[in-house]
């Protein structure tokens, strides 16, 4: 294990998503003056997701009011590239030629 690495993770709460999952959020980066964290979210007993994006009130990560969701994207990250933020993810499911869904 790299030195580096912390050996201990921290559980972080979220909410505001009602009886939904948040799952595979993306590193914290910085927009407006504010920390924000992209987030899958989804109930457990279906498929549909999407990714929202979360912000830290009183140590609870609630979705940000003026930030739009993203219907069908799992897995969002976020990059800064040339001075813009770049969100990309998997659309799932996504429409097959055929009319099929994967």
């Amino acid at each position: 294990m790299d030195a580096a690495m912390p050996s201990v993770g921290e559980r972080i709460a979220f909410g505001g998503v009602g009886n939904r999952d948040v799952y595979n959020i993306g590193a914290p980066f910085e927009a407006t003056g504010e920390t924000i964290i992209a987030g899958g979210v989804e109930s457990r007993d279906s498929e549909p997701v999407e990714a929202v994006f979360f912000v830290d009130r009183d140590g609870v990560w609630s979705p940000r009011p003026t930030s739009p969701s993203f219907s069908r994207l799992r897995d969002p990250c976020v990059a800064r590239i040339g001075g813009e933020l770049i969100l990309v993810g998997v659309e799932f499911p996504v429409d097959l030629p055929g009319g099929d869904q994967g």
